[in-house]
């Protein structure tokens, strides 16, 4: 199995940057870090953090590396390592999690099943769209997401703490379910710990009187780490050497890591794309969200041609979307916060047979916008068979 494409589509050689962090990490979500505002005694930490933030600490390494301390950019620089929102040579695929060498992704939002806390959950089954189309909200007939065998108390796995296996993952392509070994509880990765700070008086070196606040942030186990794939990176030996030897700041607080260099089969891995079958000159296939996914708007019942996607739009599951902004790194503030569809979401289409070409080549590229930025990363399946599995 060759990361970004089934063997059909032939092999995509990537390399990429590995983030090990040395202490505990901290990432902000989308919500007010002010004084005063009550969400700051419970502000909960994202991770895994938006490329935005992973690249932007990548080229500044690279960036220092290369000579550079302060200030604008020169022409070398922007050549080789792009300017503000503009990226080019570089384009970045990920963030990926991985645990050692097994790549980790998020978890479909049709997968149901028993409530898991953190373990692995009973009764799993997969949503598919529903025979009978309803009518909706939205006056248009739905094919609402449904199951035959749908356990009693059912809820979406997609929040419990569960991540996916590169082999669950392609079992979930395949139209099947996850089976017990496919799971990895959230606490086998990492674990959130609340700091409290306090500001200083930089002339007395004391406490502020009333400026007291707490974050929560994240410890990653020993063997986990999070990965950027990146194409047209700088190769130098002696920079790569230099990067490798030194230690970086990475999110909130300059919170330090490592990076080092990874090629081949130490990359991220996803699965092959299963075969689709075409039946009275249609091809129905499912579209998984791996990475945050910027549209103008959440895809539509009967919709065509969806973000590029190759037919219509037959049903979909889609969990809350996530704000994502970042830091403008020329203007010196931050990017305004806009809802990205959530990693895990799934869209079920149908499209006539001729467009299968252009389905195939879907499978590891990107839609939505920003894609050089690591976003819309999106694999390719079936539709679930009509299956249920009980986990002991």
């Amino acid at each position: 199995m060759q990361y970004g494409r089934s063997d059909s589509l032939g092999e995509k050689i990537m390399k990429g940057v590995r983030l090990t962090p040395v202490d505990s990490l901290f990432f902000r979500d989308g919500r007010a870090y002010n004084m005063g505002e009550p969400s700051v005694n419970g502000l909960v930490p994202r991770f895994p953090p938006s490329s935005r933030t992973l690249v932007g600490a990548i080229r500044a390494a690279w960036a220092r590396a290369m000579g550079w301390q302060q200030g604008p950019w020169d022409d070398s620089l922007r050549h080789r390592l792009g300017d503000g929102d503009n990226l080019s040579p570089l384009r970045f695929h990920g963030p990926f999690l991985m645990q050692e060498k097994r790549s980790l992704f998020a978890l479909p939002a049709h997968i149901m099943g028993g409530k898991a806390e953190g373990q692995s959950p009973s009764s799993v089954v997969a949503l598919a769209p529903g025979s009978e189309a309803l009518q909706s909200d939205l006056d248009v007939r739905t094919h609402f997401p449904a199951s035959a065998s749908l356990p009693e108390n059912a809820q979406p796995l997609y929040d419990q703490g569960l991540w996916l296996t590169s082999t669950g993952l392609g079992k979930i392509l395949a139209g099947l379910v996850p089976e017990t070994d496919d799971w990895i509880p959230q606490g086998c990765l990492w674990r959130s710990e609340l700091r409290t700070g306090i500001q200083r008086d930089a002339s007395s070196r004391t406490a502020q009187p009333g400026f007291l606040y707490t974050a929560s942030h994240v410890r990653l186990n020993d063997n986990v780490a999070v990965v950027m794939g990146i194409d047209n990176l700088p190769q130098d030996g002696k920079l790569l050497a230099q990067i490798a030897s030194c230690l970086h700041p990475l999110g909130g607080e300059g919170r330090m890591c490592q990076m080092e260099i990874l090629e081949g089969s130490d990359m991220p891995v996803l699965p092959p794309m299963p075969s689709l079958s075409i039946r009275r000159g249609r091809v129905r296939y499912s579209v998984i969200l791996l990475q945050p996914t910027a549209t103008s708007r959440p895809p539509q019942p009967q919709e065509e041609n969806y973000a590029g996607l190759p037919g219509i739009v037959v049903s979909a599951c889609l969990p809350k979307p996530v704000l994502v902004g970042g830091w403008d790194s020329v203007t010196r503030r931050p990017l305004p916060l806009r809802p990205h569809l959530a990693p895990g979401s799934i869209l079920f289409l149908e499209a006539e047979a001729g467009r299968l070409d252009a389905i195939q080549r879907l499978h590891g590229a990107s839609v939505g916008a920003n894609g050089d930025w690591g976003f819309g990363l999106t694999v390719i399946g079936q539709w679930p068979q009509a299956s249920t599995r009980e986990q002991p």
